[in-house]
């Protein structure tokens, strides 16, 4: 069993993507998505927060880059995009259970106008980020040239595998890397950088709400295994009871 939840979270970016097909343009989706939202929502033509860079644009979901139809409360944003609704954190994490809460809320009002013919994939993209922690000694990965006497200190690591039911996963890690950090000064970073993928082809809500639980599942399965114990024991995890 994984932990419900951690802390600190250490989370830069909690990206949910969820893509779907409609015979209607975005312009005209657009105003009908926002007329749908109640007045707890704003409207910017820019993105607030920071963004994320993608590692592979052309395999990992579309981020929150910029455009004229972002959307946000005092808890996440949301930007469309054609056949795309990207959401992220506005601030802090909220944890699972808050965040997805307002996830289905806005998918809920969305979904009522009945404009979309199918979803075809969701994505859960984590990035979490360790200023001063080098992952060689919290984490099961090992680095290695195939040279016992070479060592690295720091490093980037990418790969891509098939994580069963048609998910598929994207794996980055930076360790140790030199950053500027917000007093000017440099600092050591360190990132894992997991993003899950799943095409999937429903037709109703509750079905797409079941398909973003899944891939929450398989994010947390592969981060979780990745922390050596006594790591994970100091994020006070706490557990479903």
């Amino acid at each position: 069993m994984f932990p419900k939840s951690i802390s600190p979270y250490r989370l830069r970016d909690a990206i949910v993507e969820v893509r779907y097909l409609s015979k209607l343009p975005l312009e005209i989706l657009l105003g009908m998505f926002f007329t749908s939202l109640d007045e707890s929502y704003k409207y910017q033509r820019r993105p607030v927060g920071p963004q994320s860079l993608p590692i592979d644009p052309s395999q990992q979901m579309q981020l929150v880059t910029g455009g004229n139809s972002l959307f946000y409360n005092d808890s996440i944003k949301f930007e469309f995009f054609p056949n795309s609704i990207v959401f992220n954190c506005l601030e802090e994490y909220l944890g699972w259970d808050k965040y997805f809460g307002e996830i289905k809320k806005v998918l809920h009002r969305i979904d009522k106008l009945a404009q979309f013919e199918s979803y075809t994939r969701v994505g859960l993209r984590y990035i979490s980020q360790y200023e001063g922690i080098d992952l060689r000694t919290v984490t099961k990965f090992e680095f290695s040239f195939g040279m016992p006497d070479v060592s690295s200190d720091n490093f980037q690591f990418r790969s891509e595998f098939d994580f069963g039911d048609s998910i598929r996963a994207v794996l980055g890690i930076s360790n140790n890397l030199q950053v500027l950090g917000a007093d000017n000064l440099a600092a050591r970073l360190s990132t894992i950088d997991i993003d899950i993928i799943k095409p999937i082809d429903v037709h109703t809500l509750d079905n797409l709400l079941k398909e973003i639980e899944l891939v929450h599942e398989k994010e947390k399965e592969v981060f979780f295994n990745m922390l050596q114990p006594d790591f994970l024991a100091q994020l006070h995890p706490v557990y479903q009871k």
